[in-house]
Parts: C-alpha cells; sequence; structure tokens
C-alpha cells in the first residue's frame, strides 16, 4: 500500500507539473518518496513528508506546496483512498477505503512466496564478495557476522530483482601461506620428537597440529631431513587444502553458498596481474620511483600514491586486489559490491582510485563495513580466545546456539554498529529471545491451521501432524471469494493487517541501502502486532481465531495464513528456518 501511494503522490507531481501548478524540476524519484505510518492514528493510515521535499525544490514554503499537491491527488483519485489531507507545517496524512485493506490479503495471498519481491534491481548484475577468509585457519565468530550480512544481502537484491552472484575470494598468496606451511612443518617435526624453533608469528592453533597428524599419516617421514624448498609448495598445498575444506564446511553448516571461488594464486599464475599493472603503466597512471612502481591513486582522490610493485620486484596485496577487481569488471557485472571489516575502512579510497583509473564508475564499487562483534553470556564478555592460538570459531556458536539463532542475532544490527551476541540469550526459549520470539509466531499460526483442519476433518492432532502443511492449508484456507473480510473488524486485526503490508517497503529499503537487518525489525514488529491480537484472544473468547461463528473463523483464519506467508518470506531472505512447531 506504501508504494501505491508513493504512486500516486509521484503521478500528483507529474499533473501539477504539466497544469503549472507546481514548477518544474519538483518531480522527484518514486523511491524519494518517503510514505509512513504515522504515530497517532487519529493522522490517517500513512502520512508523507513530500511537501517538505518539493518546498526546496520549488522555493516555495510546504504550507503552499501540501494544499496543492492534495488537491492534485482527489483530482487523480485512486478507490483505495478514502480521503486525503494536508496537515501543517507540511504533511499529507491518508485514509484508506476499509476494503483496500482486504483487497491486500486477497493480493498477499496470490503473490504467496513472492509476495515482498519488487524490480528494482531490473536484472543488474551485482557480485558480493564476503567472507573471503584466509585458508591460514578456521573460521572465527567475527567472520560469522560477515557471512551472515553478505548471504542475506544476496537473497535481499535477489528478490529485489538484481543477478546476484556470491563470491569467495581465497587469499591463498603472499608470505601469510608460507607461514603456515612452515608452522605444520614445525609441528609435523615435533610430532616425530624432533625439537625445533617454531616459526616467529607462526599459527599456534591445535588445528596446526592435526593438519601436520594428517600429512604425516600421509607421507610418513618423507619430509624430515628434505630443504626447504622442496618440502615448502608441498605443506603449503596440503595446509591450503585442508583449511580451504574445513571454510567450506563451515559455510555449509551457516546455509552459506558461493557461485564463484576465485584464487589469488590464480591471478599470478595467469599473469592476470602483471598484465594490469602494465596496461596501467602504458597509460600513464603507474610510475617508477627507487626501483618501485607507484599507482598513482592520489590522481583519484587517495590521499597519496600506493606501491604496486616494490623495488625488489614482489607484487603487493594492492596489485592483486586492482587486477581481481577489474577481473570481475571484465566477467560483465554492473556492480562490485565488498563486505569487509571496519578496520579495512582506510583501505576504500585506494580501491576506489584503482576502479576509477581502470576505467570504470568508482560508485559501480560499494563497500560494506562490518563493526566488531562481542561476544556475552549475560553480562559477561566472552574471551575470544579459548586458549594460547584459538580463537572461538563461528562453529563453535553454530554448535551452541544453532544456525537459526547464530544467523538472526548477527542480523539484529546495522553493519556501523557493534554487535553484543548473548549466547545465553540465544539458547533461552521465551520472548526474549529475538528469534524464538518471531519462529514462535509461525509456529503457533501452524498449529492454529492444524487444529482448524482436525475440527474440519475429525481427525485427531497427532494424525493432523502427519499431514503436510501444504496439504491443510489447501483444506482449511478458503479463496478470497469464499471469504467475508468485511468480517475483520477488531482494531487488533487491522494493525496486523497494516503490518503485513509494510513488508514490500522494507525488502525495497532494504535492497535499495543494502541493509539486510530492516527484515529483522520488521519481524519484531510483526511478531508484537499478531501476539498482540493472539492475547487478545486469550483474555476474550470472542477475539480467538477458532471461534463458534464459522464466517468469522474462515475470515481470521485467512488473516493469520496471510501472516504465516510474511513471515516465511522474511525468513527466507535472512537464511532461517520457519517451524512447524516449537
Amino acid at each position: 500500500m506504501q508504494i501505491r501511494i508513493a504512486h500516486l503522490i509521484h503521478a500528483a507531481i507529474a499533473r501539477g507539473i504539466e497544469e503549472g501548478a507546481l514548477p518544474k524540476g519538483t518531480l522527484v524519484p518514486i523511491e524519494e518518496i518517503g510514505v509512513m505510518v504515522p504515530r497517532q492514528k487519529e493522522h490517517g493510515d500513512f502520512s508523507s513528508n513530500i511537501a517538505f521535499i518539493l518546498a526546496r525544490r520549488a522555493r516555495r514554503p510546504p504550507l503552499e506546496i501540501g494544499p496543492i499537491l492534495a488537491g492534485l491527488i482527489r483530482e487523480i483519485g485512486d478507490p483505495t483512498v478514502a480521503s486525503v489531507t494536508f496537515l501543517p507545517p507540511g504533511f499529507l496524512n491518508f485514509s484508506l477505503a476499509r476494503g483496500a485493506w482486504f483487497a491486500f490479503l486477497e493480493d498477499l495471498h496470490r503473490q504467496g512466496a513472492a509476495y515482498g519481491t519488487n524490480d528494482l534491481g531490473k536484472g543488474e548484475r551485482v557480485n558480493i564478495e564476503f567472507v573471503s577468509v584466509n585458508p591460514t585457519g578456521p573460521v572465527h565468530v567475527g567472520h560469522g557476522r560477515n557471512a551472515a550480512v553478505g548471504d542475506a544481502l544476496a537473497r535481499v537484491l535477489s528478490a529485489c530483482g538484481y543477478a546476484v552472484t556470491r563470491e569467495y575470494y581465497i587469499n591463498d598468496a603472499g608470505n601469510q601461506m608460507n607461514l603456515l606451511a612452515r608452522s605444520v612443518h614445525a609441528r609435523y617435526l615435533e610430532l616425530l620428537g624432533r625439537s625445533v624453533a617454531f616459526p616467529e608469528d607462526g599459527y599456534h592453533g591445535a588445528y596446526i597440529r592435526e593438519i601436520a597428524r594428517a600429512l604425516l599419516e600421509r607421507d610418513g617421514t618423507k619430509w624430515v631431513d628434505r630443504p626447504q624448498a622442496e618440502w615448502l609448495p608441498v605443506f603449503r598445498t596440503f595446509a591450503r587444502e585442508v583449511c580451504l575444506r574445513e571454510i567450506k564446511s563451515t559455510m555449509q553448516a551457516f546455509r552459506v553458498s558461493f557461485d564463484v571461488w576465485t584464487s589469488e594464486q590464480s591471478l599470478h599464475d595467469r599473469g592476470a596481474i602483471t598484465a594490469c599493472i602494465d596496461r596501467l603503466q602504458a597509460a600513464g597512471k603507474i610510475y617508477e620511483k627507487d626501483g618501485a612502481l607507484w599507482f598513482r591513486s592520489s590522481d583519484y582522490g587517495d590521499e597519496k600514491d600506493r606501491v604496486v610493485r616494490r623495488a625488489n620486484g614482489e607484487l603487493t596485496y594492492l596489485a592483486a586486489d586492482i587486477a581481481y577487481h577489474e577481473d570481475k569488471f571484465q566477467r560483465g557485472f554492473d556492480t562490485l559490491i565488498d563486505v569487509w571489516g571496519a578496520d579495512h575502512h582506510g583501505y576504500i579510497p585506494r580501491m576506489k582510485a584503482a576502479v576509477a583509473a581502470l576505467g570504470h564508475d568508482p560508485d559501480a564499487f560499494v563497500v560494506l563495513l562490518i563493526q566488531l562483534v562481542h561476544l556475552k553470556r549475560g553480562e559477561e564478555l566472552v574471551p575470544m580466545s579459548k586458549r594460547a592460538g584459538e580463537l572461538i570459531t563461528l562453529q563453535d556458536v553454530i554448535d551452541e546456539v544453532g544456525v537459526d539463532a547464530a544467523r538472526y542475532f548477527f542480523l539484529t544490527k546495522h553493519t556501523d554498529t557493534t554487535l553484543d551476541f548473548d549466547l545465553e540469550l540465544a539458547k533461552r526459549k521465551d520472548r526474549e529471545n529475538p528469534v524464538y520470539y518471531v519462529q514462535y509466531v509461525h509456529a503457533r499460526i501452524c498449529q492454529i491451521i492444524r487444529k482448524a483442519y482436525c475440527e474440519a476433518t475429525g481427525v485427531t492432532e497427532r494424525e493432523a501432524a502427519a499431514i503436510p502443511l501444504a496439504e491443510v492449508i489447501d483444506r482449511v484456507i478458503p479463496p478470497y471469494d469464499a471469504v467475508e473480510l468485511e468480517r475483520l473488524t477488531l482494531p487488533e486485526e487491522i494493525d496486523v493487517i497494516k503490518a503485513l503490508q509494510k513488508f514490500p517497503t522494507v525488502v525495497a529499503g532494504a535492497g535499495r541501502r543494502r541493509e539486510p537487518h530492516r527484515i529483522t525489525n520488521f519481524l519484531q514488529e510483526m511478531a508484537s502486532a499478531f501476539h498482540f491480537y493472539y492475547t487478545a484472544g486469550t483474555r476474550d473468547a470472542t477475539k480467538r481465531v477458532l471461534c463458534p461463528d464459522p464466517a468469522l473463523q474462515k475470515a481470521r483464519l485467512f488473516l493469520v495464513a496471510a501472516v504465516r506467508i510474511v513471515l516465511a518470506n522474511a525468513f527466507t531472505l535472512l537464511g532461517i528456518s520457519a517451524p512447524e512447531r516449537m
């Protein structure tokens, strides 16, 4: 309904310009027309501040613009709008015709799993690169937030009509891989009773010893007295594969899948990095100084120029990153979204500069920065390291609280906000636990529908529990033309409908602003509206969904079934399950 009203306002502005009532240049994009639910119910069902926006463009006061817009909207007319009024200092208030809410419910049921989707992206190709943990160890809990956000964003953008590719960049080149190999080699020798000095800044986790043990089981003592030039590539490759296999296993457990896995080493091997650097140098965008090659990033807004090849001939990480992003553009993507840790914020300007130097729109490169996660048990912070060298892993959190709770908690806050993850709260089975609170609504509705099925068919609740939910719904939930929705007169019922209609606007906003946490915020509001409605029925039998009046019960079942559809759709966007029982 909010989107429909935004279109109505847009049409009114266009007509006002055509008729000369509004000056040229005041037509704003539909997505910039805000339509919200007013805090005070006496102000109608919806409100817009569009008069303030147009006043700045028209250089006329909102008190003058507002009445003109209200008149134009009335002139156009819309059967769903009963009245539109202007309220000083600059708000348009809309009251809907009562039948509009019921027509909306019909449309929601008709769309089903597609309700909430839109064509905002119009097929634009988007690449989202996220997680990209170095294959030098397990995925820690901080990476879990990155994974949840990246995957949920991909789901939201897909729902908004974008063609989304999920990508994982394997940082398997550089000194950290050699350090991993030397760390495993030291543990390998220790397992054979050799006394060795462990590498400075080596990897100390217990997983290093397990990798060494696995290699020892495979190769025996083959590498004991061999020179480093022989054993280093073997240990490096073996350790990389073990770590990468563990990362993939954790991602699968977390319900995160990637369409593409790109190896940094493969860019080196096929000469992509050197070719990209040569191209930029030929264009005068890279110059030589003191034996090193420097990228003129300051010409594109960076604070200073950056080294891409050191004087010793070694390529920098920036060189690889420039080539990698060019590789993605060459694959035909319109927009690149990288999900990074907040500590990488200083890296954004140089990458924006690289994108521009390569001839692309720097706005086509977007970075989402993810703030830190603090694990807690109640009020106490949980040390992120269990013992020396071992961080608490994402798998540890999954094992303790479950995938649904972990994903949901990671998605409850804006990415620019530090997240407190309370492990004890995530395990509670009451309304204080936000994921339990919203999932319980879905389970409760499923039980209401099954109970209605039992009443209609005479089967026992145990027998009904074995029947697929879709079959139960087909039997119990009537078609729109068989429902007297005008029987829905309770204020609590109208509030539930109003909450339901927000979902498409929320999804569009989450996609446009790249903020998947908006879905969890919506779910809390939706669950609250339903719980208020359900609780009214526990206090007053006439307000129960399953009531003695057959026609009223049909209407209420139609309503709660709509709630179930919206909850399931929202859960899909977050990557969490829609339980039928809890």
